[in-house]
């Protein structure tokens, strides 16, 4: 069973290579959160949507531009119900990081 931990933006899956239990696979894999993509594809501000889902504008920005530790899943939700939006993946992704 792999084992996850999310530091900042980066995801470490750290699982056992197979058929020897003492050496492991590192993949490193990064949160997007694409704020930014959903403000212009809805023509929307960052205060127009913060004030439309009840999010401090700082907190917002904040998300947007990669500043926060950690991710409220409520902002999530307000976004994707200010928006309409009922695919997670438009909101927030986990990518492979290029090494």
């Amino acid at each position: 069973m792999p084992i996850m931990a999310m530091i900042l933006n980066i995801v470490y899956y750290i699982m056992p290579k197979k058929g020897n239990g003492e050496r492991y696979d590192i993949l490193v894999k990064e949160i997007k959160i694409h704020i930014n993509d959903l403000l212009s594809k809805h023509d929307i501000s960052l205060n127009k949507l913060a004030r439309e889902s009840n999010i401090e504008p700082a907190r917002l920005w904040e998300l947007a531009n990669y500043k926060r530790k950690t991710i409220n899943m409520g902002y999530l939700i307000r976004i994707a119900e200010t928006l309409e939006i009922d695919d997670i993946t438009e909101i927030i992704t986990i990518e492979e990081v290029e090494e």
